[in-house]
């Protein structure tokens, strides 16, 4: 059987000073599709990406944990089902 996964990531390292503003990087990738988001810990990310609610935060430059995440997801269809449909709310 062909399973099919998707995950959008957003790992940005970049001072607070240099992102674009929150609103308008994660309020599309969140509510166009049920898709869940991993993203990194940084600058205004928490405000709209709330951790296993509607997202799942990684701390920046952090591999494992990244892939840590996306383990969860991928392992666990109801966890990433639920995820992604909080983020089109």
């Amino acid at each position: 059987m062909k399973r099919r996964f998707n995950v959008t990531v957003v790992t940005s390292t970049e001072n607070p000073s240099r992102v674009p503003d929150v609103e308008y990087v994660y309020k599309p990738l969140l509510s166009r599709q049920e898709r869940p988001v991993i993203a990194s810990n940084v600058c205004g990310t928490p405000y709209r990406v709330k951790h296993y609610a509607n997202g799942i935060l990684v701390e920046p430059s952090n591999p494992e944990m990244l892939a840590e995440a996306m383990l969860k997801l991928v392992c666990n269809d109801k966890l990433a089902m639920e995820i992604g449909k909080n983020g089109k709310k």
